[in-house]
């Protein structure tokens, strides 16, 4: 009469959620997912520190204006699952904003009437952190507002656009990777909006399609910055 998930090697005993189906929590408070409604769920009733590990592949649409992950510290495992993001509500993504905030080991897809960016790492929550690491994205992200993201082992496929599109005060750090453009579009594009902005784009390592990173920029007489510290 018991309910468990297994992770790795490891039954863990878990209780479902009352209403929301594809939702299960174990004793520690662990968020185990295995809907888009319980992504939904989750990001909106979050608390700082929120854990959140896949148990299944997971079509995520979102349902809301502000669908975004933004409580500090969360960790989202996807361990080695697919989350295949649609266009959703106001053609929001999958979200993630909170200071310290991880995500981790799986794949994003765009779905159904989505062609850009599935993975959205956005907000203007002073200069939050967000990790980024072991993770692919087939369809390109986007960071910004003010918040700052490492990517570390980040492969990035673009389908239309993009590996990497930016905006306002937002920052960008690659420690590794593999980035793929599409034709002959830049591997990262800063949209840069006005003076009183400096997008920030710092390359450390990774492989880029081409031989080297390329950036293009809209508005290119107004602060930006681009540093490439590989050879």
């Amino acid at each position: 009469g018991k309910t468990y998930v297994e992770i790795g090697q490891e039954y863990i005993e878990v209780t479902a959620h009352e209403s929301v189906q594809g939702l299960y929590n174990d004793s520690d408070g662990t968020n185990y997912i295995s809907s888009g409604a319980a992504v939904n769920y989750v990001f909106e009733n979050a608390e700082n520190g929120e854990h959140i590990t896949l148990i299944d592949n997971v079509t995520f649409s979102a349902t809301g204006s502000s669908p975004f992950l933004t409580v500090a510290n969360a960790t989202i495992d996807l361990n080695d699952k697919v989350i295949t993001v649609e266009k959703g509500y106001d053609s929001n993504s999958f979200g993630v904003t909170g200071n310290n905030s991880v995500v981790k080991n799986g794949t994003f897809k765009c779905g159904e009437g989505r062609d850009d960016y599935p993975l959205w790492i956005t907000g203007n929550i002073g200069k939050n952190h967000v990790t980024v690491e072991n993770v692919a994205v087939d369809g390109g992200m986007q960071v910004t507002g003010t918040v700052e993201a490492t990517l570390s082992n980040v492969t990035i496929n673009a389908n239309n656009y993009y590996d990497v599109y930016m905006a306002q005060n937002s920052k960008v750090t690659v420690e590794s990777g593999s980035f793929t453009s599409v034709g002959n579009k830049p591997h990262f594009y800063i949209q840069n909006y006005g003076a009183s902005y400096n997008p920030t784009i710092i390359v450390n390592g990774g492989n880029f399609s081409g031989g080297m990173p390329t950036v293009g920029v809209a508005n290119a007489g107004n602060p930006y910055t681009f540093v490439n510290n590989i050879d």
